[in-house]
């Protein structure tokens, strides 16, 4: 989000200038840069993703899914930071039409789709996991704050 929202108006000042060099190489740049430090969080989320888990349960199963999870995700902490580069140098260039409609179809055709496959399958237990994890956390911080412990307690169903 932040390097979309930074590149955008780099590409755009560049672009009214009349220097789509420097706005290109600017969006490289940003490109560059993301892709390492995305590199950096890649390998301490592929390679120490339990120790994050372990910040909001103490369930060894519930820990051993999110570890799972996070090692599958963690290339994507490069990806995110190319593809953010792209659509804040699209929006420089008043092409927010194009970034909305890839959002989007990114969304319905891929996110979606393959949210509900992955929920369908038989050892798919993200929600049980999700509930364990989170209500002792919510509980334990929440007891004694009034409305707010009310809250958490409609939103998480009792197992």
């Amino acid at each position: 989000g932040a390097l979309m929202q930074s590149m955008a108006p780099f590409v755009s000042q560049n672009v009214g200038a009349g220097n789509e060099k420097r706005a290109r190489s600017g969006m490289l740049c940003g490109q560059a840069l993301g892709a390492g430090i995305g590199f950096f969080i890649m390998l301490a989320i592929f390679f120490f993703g339990d120790y994050l888990a372990r910040l909001f349960t103490t369930d060894k199963a519930v820990i051993a899914r999110a570890f799972e999870f996070l090692r599958g995700f963690s290339p994507e902490a490069i990806v995110t930071c190319i593809l953010f580069s792209y659509l804040g140098y699209f929006n420089g260039h008043s092409k927010s039409l194009f970034v909305m409609v890839q959002g989007l179809l990114q969304t319905f055709l891929i996110r979606l789709p393959m949210s509900y496959l992955m929920s369908i399958r038989p050892e798919a237990s993200h929600q049980d996991g999700f509930r364990r994890a989170r209500r002792p956390l919510l509980h334990q911080r929440h007891r004694d704050q009034g409305w707010t412990h009310l809250l958490y307690s409609a939103l998480l169903p009792a197992n």
